[in-house]
């Protein structure tokens, strides 16, 4: 494909985890596609041509989108022109796939005016065609001629979502001399809509899950709560539905009376619903009754799900890992830690793991690994990513969603949350269930700072063929900066920059190590010649035991956590005990300026000084 288009957006800015939109009514019609019947569409924002030329631009329309609406009739296409310069002339096909026979076909004049409501879109009339039952997928577009230089045709946020934005350009062509479709989804998503009406009275309950949320670790066979929200894509008011969770030939069913009725056409609030797990591995969640009648199709959605039974989960203890996202860079980050988590953590600081993750500053580790978690816990969505900012046990649940909602009315169901509510967030952290231990401890000695971490995994809870994790940090607590950013200037005349922080990470020892699926285990480790401005006596070790994460930033969680401390051994001793001296070395090796009756004005850590180590507290 020739490098023909480009787009107004900064596109490497804007990315978006893939998802699609549904159905959506309107009077006497149905709307399928990934735009939104009343997305914006803006001038001089989409897709632009280098030369004068034919394009075509379709969507992929994939079974379970479709499917639902089998029996019905394609009666139009909506589809969006980008520029007030010309108007356009498009041609309209559906096909079952892009270089298909055309079962529909449409012709239409489009324009873009500020005087229509929703300036951009326009109706293209399509030849009748009925949907069959057997239907697969379609292929929903149009082609048209476009000047250079001009965005004709818009594109829509998000960009990156699957199968939304399909190109060709006039004489790009396989080798079989066929149109050459490209996925330019990268671009945004196309505004084209297909129009479908409900001529056989077909589809007149037809829910569409557009969130569904569960907690990814949960007691085998007891109910646990999922979070879920409709979009009414038929033509008939939704009052109830029945929910099934289906493993093998295992399942359980529950009625739920919605306490706002769907209208056709909108969407619900996110609403619990019930969801039961007998085993690890995927479960299937589907809605099997509208309104007390049994679906013949019902709509399914499956998620990968850890159980653990109960008389497993009784043999362990489990402690929280809680996390704390921030960079001093960010006049925030000293403000919500003293302000909304100093007074909540000091009476569970000795029942939970607390870390503080830091962005881009002093305290960051390697190239950036905090920022980088915080990408992969929101698959890659930079849009996403913001701090101060907390995790729990870095899995999103149903508590952390509920306070989401209770923060904006369109949360984003992220693992990352606002870290206001981080009581509630450890309450929803207290019920889950675990299946590992993990135990750590360290000690500075002469050669070095010895790392040892112990623990068991539990057998029958990961799926076949997954394997734990294990990450171990070295940290330091009451970690004095004067770099520091403060929200005021009060407050920075006050500080000066000056802060200490709770802790931070000073070398991450084991990232995503991979344990035995089973069993006890056992890893250790040596820090050689540890940084001599580390205070040793602060120093201590967290470990936990995680998911690999390889399904997504969402299947992450923290199965169990530890702070183990750090013993001094003989071989290293205090300043009190040390005696005359000529020089004074750091851990290097490099002589200091420093004699040892001055050592105590030397950073805090770890000296030597006739050829012992001492240390400066």
């Amino acid at each position: 494909m020739k490098k023909l288009y480009t787009t107004f957006l900064v596109l490497g800015l804007l990315m978006a985890a893939p998802g699609a939109m549904f159905a959506q009514s309107s009077p006497g019609s149905l709307y399928v596609g990934y735009a939104k019947y009343d997305d914006q569409l803006w001038e001089y924002d989409g897709v632009m041509l280098n030369k004068d030329s034919k394009v075509g631009c379709a969507i992929l329309i994939t079974k379970d989108m479709i499917a639902p609406y089998a029996g019905g009739t394609i009666k139009g296409m909506r589809v969006g022109w980008g520029t007030t310069q010309m108007t356009g002339e498009y041609e309209g096909f559906v096909r079952n796939d892009f270089n298909g026979e055309d079962l529909s076909t449409g012709k239409a004049t489009v324009k873009y005016s500020y005087s229509d409501s929703n300036p951009g879109w326009n109706t293209m009339t399509m030849t009748d065609y009925v949907i069959p039952d057997d239907v697969e997928q379609l292929v929903v577009g149009f082609t048209t001629n476009v000047k250079s230089g001009v965005y004709a045709i818009p594109t829509i946020y998000p960009h990156y979502t699957k199968n939304s934005c399909y190109l060709w350009v006039d004489g790009d062509n396989d080798e079989e001399g066929n149109p050459l479709w490209v996925d330019r989804n990268e671009y945004g998503i196309l505004p084209i809509l297909l129009i479908v009406e409900d001529t056989q009275g077909t589809f007149g309950l037809v829910p569409v899950l557009t969130t569904f949320t569960p907690n990814g670790l949960v007691t085998a066979g007891e109910p646990s709560d999922c979070l879920m929200r409709l979009k009414n894509a038929g033509s008939q008011t939704i009052r109830s539905i029945e929910v099934t969770s289906r493993q093998g030939e295992q399942t359980y069913s529950e009625k739920v009376n919605l306490s706002s009725p769907i209208a056709a056409g909108k969407t619900s609030g996110t609403f619990l619903v019930p969801l039961t797990c007998f085993e690890s591995g995927d479960l299937e969640l589907s809605i099997t009754k509208v309104n007390d009648k049994e679906l013949k199709k019902p709509v399914t959605k499956t998620v990968n799900m850890l159980a653990v039974p109960k008389e497993v989960a009784e043999k362990y203890s489990r402690r929280p890992l809680m996390e704390y996202y921030e960079s001093e860079n960010n006049y925030r980050s000293a403000r919500y830690y003293d302000e909304y988590i100093t007074p909540l953590l000091e009476p569970v600081r000795n029942d939970i793991t607390f870390v503080c993750q830091h962005l881009d500053d002093q305290f960051m580790t390697g190239d950036d690994d905090a920022t980088m978690l915080a990408l992969q816990l929101c698959d890659n969505d930079s849009s996403r990513v913001s701090i101060p900012a907390m995790t729990v046990d870095r899995a999103m649940n149903t508590g952390n969603i509920l306070v989401q909602m209770s923060s904006t009315t369109n949360p984003m169901f992220d693992v990352l949350v606002d870290p206001t509510y981080f009581n509630l967030m450890l309450d929803a952290a207290k019920d889950v269930p675990t299946f590992a231990s993990v135990e750590a401890k360290g000690n500075a000695e002469a050669t070095g700072i010895a790392i040892e971490v112990n623990g068991e995994v539990a057998e029958g809870v990961l799926p076949e063929g997954e394997k734990p994790r294990l990450t171990v940090y070295l940290m330091e607590h009451d970690v004095f900066s004067d770099s520091q950013m403060f929200w005021t200037e009060k407050e920075k005349e006050e500080h000066i920059g000056e802060y200490t922080h709770v802790n931070v990470i000073r070398e991450i020892l084991a990232n995503g190590v991979e344990l035995p699926a089973t069993g006890t285990y056992s890893w250790d480790t040596t820090v050689d010649d540890p940084d001599p401005m580390w205070n040793t006596e602060n120093l201590y070790v967290v470990a936990f035991v995680h998911r690999d994460g390889q399904k997504g930033g969402k299947y992450m969680h923290v199965f169990n956590s530890t702070e183990g401390n750090l013993s001094i051994s003989d071989g290293i001793n205090t300043l009190e005990n040390a005696s005359a001296a000529s020089a004074v070395y750091d851990l290097s090796g490099r002589k200091l300026e420093t004699r040892n009756q001055q050592l105590e004005t030397l950073p805090k850590g770890i000296y030597i000084v006739n050829g012992k180590k001492f240390v400066v507290k």
